[in-house]
């Protein structure tokens, strides 16, 4: 293989993410589709004599079999080209800790992986180096044509019939990784951290289980054209950040992420619509029925205001002389002074998300910007540069769970997007009530809450634009051919929606 070529395979297995050791299902399909694989691989393991490798515990084999084949189904449908990297090092699976109820042992995962390669099920490579950049890689592996029609043709197994096991660890404490590595960007990489739990730490698991439940009752989709969906997964695709690879459908599930202590973080995760472009989240779906996003506005600007017994200003994110479509922007910069330990580390930290050369008319340099910030918010600004935003986040996530679970006993489905909420239309003004609530109880203040544009209210201002045109006519059916059409442009959504319905 040739420079080229060994370029050209490490860009191609740096298209992956990690193993999801938490891929589960009981379905007769995908544990007769278990036995038969295990049977295949027990009977082709021949050790170096000509004999047939012992299988001591074939239970828990099947338990590994399982993982592996269901995560690798997944990796497929979320992209084709999409791989799975693994560890292949004992020392990475040694300790059983909260956060591993499945208990994975290197030893056998390897005899999966390896017994599935053999039989042509899956493509693997060993760990590898980028060429480009001298990084060492973990291994990779991919499903084959071979093991995707055995489990889809074959077995009948659908995407709605993989899972993860309820007991699940909800509650995730992260620290600082003590090697020291970092992110893409030069974050410090998190790593889990062990904790003794307390009435606080149970009662908020079992906070989070009651809210998945809730989830669980409920199709959530995103009802864009296929071609839409595909454009949307090319730009998460080519984004740096590692958590925004292509979308997968099948995560619903809620926990919650905690920074260092209990006192900092603390936001839900781990589902897919936190991560898609934001300008798709009007087309978010909750069994069919149009979606509405409510947010705070100012949210931790408005928790320090309220801390320091001040009246924030009503928008936050304002600055005069300012475009407003540089609002989104002047936010982000705002996220990063509150994140960040130093005012030399935010200015570099500002500078890489916004370069000199994007910056409005009449601000020539991040360093302006930040004065006219200080200057907007000199009341609260002894908090910049501080590290407040793990802080803020713990607060924020307080009010995310009371809202959560309010909503939860009035039956209405409400999708977390940290300081957000997806509501059906119809339950907005339920969900405006109880925003406001909340966060009075919380923070002792009022807040704005804006709502999104929804598709409703975007097919409501095409319907009267239709209706305004003089040739419309509501009982005209000759354009129910082309309404037909247009559905089509919508399969991978319904087929998703059947699916879920045959499965539930």
């Amino acid at each position: 293989m040739n420079d080229q070529e060994k370029k050209e395979k490490a860009e191609r297995l740096a298209f992956s993410r990690p193993i999801d050791v938490h891929r589960w299902s009981d379905y007769p399909e995908v544990n007769a589709a278990v036995n038969q694989l295990f049977d295949e691989i027990t009977s082709s393991d021949i050790n170096p004599d000509g004999k047939l490798k012992r299988v001591r515990e074939p239970e828990k084999l099947k338990r590994h079999i399982k993982m592996v084949v269901l995560d690798l189904y997944v990796a497929s449908l979320t992209d084709p080209d999409l791989f799975i990297g693994y560890s292949r090092r004992p020392e990475n699976y040694a300790n059983k800790t909260r956060y591993d109820n499945l208990h994975i042992n290197c030893r056998r995962l390897i005899r999966v992986v390896d017994g599935l390669k053999k039989l042509g099920y899956i493509e693997n490579h060993k760990g590898f180096q980028d060429m480009t950049t001298g990084r060492g890689f973990q291994s990779r592996m991919k499903a084959t044509e071979k093991l995707l029609t055995l489990i889809e043709n074959a077995h009948k197994i659908r995407p709605a019939m993989v899972g993860k096991p309820e007991d699940i660890e909800l509650i995730v404490l992260n620290e600082d990784d003590p090697t020291g590595r970092k992110t893409y960007d030069g974050k410090k990489i998190k790593v889990l951290k062990e904790y003794k739990d307390t009435p606080e730490t149970i009662k908020m698991r079992e906070n989070a289980q009651l809210i998945n439940k809730r989830l669980s009752h409920y199709h959530i989709g995103l009802e864009v054209t296929d071609t839409t969906l595909d454009d949307i997964n090319e730009q998460l695709k080519r984004d740096p950040d590692p958590e925004k690879g292509p979308i997968d459908f099948l995560g619903t599930r809620l926990y919650r992420v905690f920074n260092d202590n209990f006192g900092r973080g603390g936001r839900f995760y781990g589902v897919w619509w936190q991560n898609i472009p934001k300008e798709y989240r009007k087309y978010i779906t909750i069994n069919t029925k149009d979606t509405i996003e409510l947010d705070y506005s100012g949210l931790h600007l408005n928790i320090l205001y309220a801390e320091n017994g001040l009246e924030a200003p009503d928008d936050p994110y304002s600055i005069k002389g300012i475009p407003e479509s540089f609002r989104g922007d002047i936010k982000v910069t705002l996220n990063t002074i509150l994140n960040a330990k130093s005012k030399q580390s935010a200015i570099k930290a500002i500078r890489q998300k916004l370069p000199d050369e994007k910056l409005p008319e009449g601000i020539s340099k991040v360093e302006e910007l930040i004065d006219k910030l200080e200057e907007l918010h000199e009341p609260i600004k002894h908090h910049f540069y501080s590290d407040e935003g793990a802080r803020l986040q713990a607060v924020d996530s307080q009010i995310a769970e009371r809202v959560l679970l309010r909503m939860n006993k009035a039956n209405a489905a409400t999708l977390p997007v940290h300081d957000s909420f997806i509501v059906i239309y119809n339950f907005k003004d339920l969900l405006l009530e109880t925003m406001e609530e909340v966060f009075k109880e919380v923070v002792g203040t009022e807040i704005g809450i804006k709502p999104k544009v929804s598709t409703r209210q975007e097919r409501q201002k095409l319907h009267q634009q239709q209706k305004e045109q003089p040739d419309w006519d509501i009982e005209d059916t000759s354009n129910f051919v082309a309404i037909v059409e247009e559905r089509k442009q919508y399969s991978k959504y319904y087929n998703r929606l059947k699916d879920w319905n045959d499965n539930r």
